[in-house]
């Protein structure tokens, strides 16, 4: 939800225009600027994949080991284990190249043009 408000975000962003005398700008680039830091601040939670490999795939182990305690816990409560908590069938590090390729490049990309255009801005 958040990558399409940044590809919004990107089509229209008033933050980057003059809006001094337009009280509509100055509202609709108020917006953009708080989407801009919540992307931001998204982008930094989900960065892992960014460090160097062997970080990297340290902190997939550790969130894998998370994921798969919840699951057993899920289990042992007789309740259905969520998506990618069961360690039965699910491995967190071969399902990154998903999560690199449909979530976090598609986000990089736009957060990279928005921060070009805006450092051409200003």
């Amino acid at each position: 939800q958040l990558q399409a408000r940044v590809g919004d975000f990107r089509s229209g962003n008033a933050f980057l225009t003059d809006t001094k005398h337009d009280r509509e700008k100055q509202k609709s680039s108020k917006n953009d600027r708080r989407l801009l830091m919540e992307a931001l601040l998204h982008f930094g939670d989900l960065n892992n994949c960014h460090r160097p490999w062997r970080v990297y795939k340290h902190l997939v182990g550790l969130l894998e080991m998370e994921f798969h305690a919840q699951g057993d816990l899920e289990r042992q409560i007789g309740l259905p284990v969520s998506a990618m908590m069961d360690r039965s069938k699910d491995n967190l590090i071969a399902q990154q190249t998903g999560w690199i390729g449909f979530v976090i490049k598609p986000l990089f990309v736009e957060l990279k043009v928005i921060l070009q255009t805006a450092s051409q801005q200003w």
